[in-house]
């Protein structure tokens, strides 16, 4: 396994404070604040203080701030939140859509 491998693993396993989180996030806490009041992270605890990110909201986080880099996008935080939420949305659809075909094709 390489350091890398290594390094995801274990923050898969680990939670992160929002100090953490911004160092290795690539957002700013503000940004971070804001996507956590549109429901967009969901730490745990109850002040910003002592909220911890888990590994699933780390590669949101990333992918959020790779998309705005790659594209060179001067999107505010809201309309980037906006974006994920109808990703998200669209692809849950898309699972649920997958899941009826397959039970259908199953059952007949």
């Amino acid at each position: 396994m390489s350091n890398q491998e290594a390094h995801f693993f274990d923050v898969q396993l680990t939670c992160l404070s929002i100090r953490e989180f911004v160092e290795v996030s690539g957002l700013d806490a503000s940004e971070i604040n804001l996507l956590v009041e549109l429901g967009i992270f969901m730490p745990s605890g109850t002040a910003d203080g002592d909220w911890l990110f888990d590994h699933t909201a780390l590669i949101l986080a990333r992918r959020m701030r790779r998309i705005r880099e790659d594209f060179d996008l001067t999107l505010d935080t809201n309309a980037l939140a906006l974006g994920f939420q109808l990703l998200s949305r669209i692809h849950s659809l898309e699972q649920e859509l997958s899941s009826e075909r397959a039970s259908r094709v199953n059952s007949g």
